[in-house]
């Protein structure tokens, strides 16, 4: 299950523009070697940047791998609340 959620995670990132979406594959490959503060502090910057609900949903992931629970619950519901329609808060 693991596997493929980030396989998804990373066929979703290459939709974006090219730049963002290298950023997005680094932070996924950096969560799964386990380089949080790294993945972290990118994947606030875009969560931040463009808060939308498939930036929060990653920032989200990266909060419940790193044993944030409170915080990946955060996002979670505030990708909700940007589009209540998207599957994936």
């Amino acid at each position: 299950p693991k596997k493929s959620l980030l396989t998804i995670l990373l066929a979703g990132a290459s939709f974006a523009a090219p730049a963002v979406a290298q950023d997005v594959q680094t932070a996924l490959k950096d969560i799964e070697a386990e380089r949080f503060t790294k993945a972290g502090q990118a994947l606030t910057q875009l969560a931040s940047s463009a808060p939308t609900a498939d930036n929060q949903f990653l920032l989200g992931y990266f909060y419940l791998r790193s044993d944030q629970v409170d915080h990946a619950k955060a996002a979670f519901e505030k990708g909700a609340a940007a589009d209540p329609k998207n599957q994936l808060n």
